[in-house]
């Protein structure tokens, strides 16, 4: 899987719009949620973890959520089939579904 710069900024608008934050649009709430949370790993390094694990398949598309027991996720859904759960905290994967 190849990363690129359109491929790295529909990726971060996508994140940035799971969490409601669009250009102009974030809230003090989701201010205070990513505050809370901590430190978080860069989208970048998010993309070439899921591209090292998962070298043949093409991101679709990635979500920042908000978990109760886990905190900040990336959810990342490939072209395979496949969704990838990754602490956006730590960077660790801790899941993987398919469809």
């Amino acid at each position: 899987m190849k990363l690129n710069k359109r491929t790295l900024a529909i990726a971060t608008s996508l994140s940035l719009c799971s969490l409601g934050i669009g250009i102009g649009a974030a809230s003090a709430r989701d201010d205070q949620i990513i505050y809370q949370s901590g430190p978080i790993i860069p989208l970048e390094q998010i993309v070439r973890i899921v591209q090292s694990a998962y070298p043949n398949a093409q991101i679709e598309k990635i979500k920042l959520e908000r978990e109760e027991e886990r905190g900040l996720v990336y959810e990342i859904d490939l072209t395979n089939d496949r969704d990838i759960y990754i602490n956006a905290n730590t960077g660790q994967v801790f899941g993987t579904d398919e469809d």
